[in-house]
């Protein structure tokens, strides 16, 4: 008795899950979803992922090259950042260049002419071009000849010192231009593709729309 009663349950259990596989609620429950199409990727935005691809086969390449094996470690980024992007990076170093020179020079200056302090061993021919660049530049300043002389000799100090430190200044701008070529100019550069794109595109769509 208790036999034909789990027969009869089995049964029914598969006849149960029979009607289910074909029955309407399972149609409605199952229902594929209709595929909502993507948004076409603008101009702008399929440049990036390119730029990055590209990025990666160069890498790549590297990565497999003998002799970057064998860089140190320390100066893997270096390499990368001459052997990727020369550009940028020569770009990086002459900005550099320029602003560790510029930034000392102001406040060497600033410095001489407010302590009226003039540094010793200076070298005569960087004080007699020093004088003679910024005595072009101050011919026309508004001030008695004793000052502007004072002017004169904090200015041509500081322009033979900041000389002096260049084989200071060139290793810190050799040293800081893969992260300013990271942080500085490939956003400004990859900012004026963009522009450079949509701007293309607008002109693509103008014509389009007057024709």
């Amino acid at each position: 008795m208790i036999r034909s009663r789990s027969g009869i349950t089995n049964i029914l259990q598969a006849g149960l899950k029979r009607s289910f596989a074909v029955s309407v609620s399972r149609t409605l429950i199952y229902k594929s979803q209709p595929k909502i199409p993507k948004p076409a990727v603008e101009p702008e935005q399929a440049s990036g992922p390119v730029a990055d691809a590209k990025d990666e086969e160069r890498m790549a390449r590297l990565e497999q090259s003998r002799w970057y094996k064998w860089t140190p470690r320390i100066l893997k980024p270096y390499a990368r950042s001459m052997t990727m992007r020369p550009l940028g990076f020569g770009i990086s170093f002459a900005i550099l260049h320029e602003i560790t020179a510029i930034v000392p020079f102001l406040g060497l200056w600033w410095f001489f002419l407010h302590y009226n302090w003039v540094p010793l061993d200076v070298p005569q021919d960087l004080l007699a071009r020093g004088a003679e660049v910024l005595s072009k530049g101050l011919i026309n300043l508004d001030v008695d000849l004793v000052e502007k002389t004072k002017i004169v000799t904090a200015g041509a100090n500081a322009y033979a010192a900041t000389k002096l430190l260049l084989p200071v200044r060139l290793p810190v701008c050799f040293a800081l231009a893969p992260f300013f070529d990271r942080w500085c100019v490939r956003p400004i550069q990859m900012a004026w593709r963009r522009m450079r794109v949509r701007a293309k595109a607008k002109r693509t769509a103008n014509k389009a729309s007057a024709k």
